[in-house]
């Protein structure tokens, strides 16, 4: 697997798919909110 990270637009490269994840954020903020008495946690790909 080969992994380009452009920290500005001039650096991208052309690719037919891009990802994004965020998982740090999402897991701290998923392991708070179950800390604190939610019930659960929905994952959606659009918040509409």
């Amino acid at each position: 697997m080969r992994v380009h990270v452009a920290f500005v637009p001039s650096e991208a490269a052309s690719a037919p798919i891009g990802i994004v994840v965020d998982v740090l954020r999402a897991t701290s903020t998923i392991a708070q909110a179950l800390a604190t008495g939610y019930g659960r946690v929905l994952c959606v790909p659009e918040l509409e």
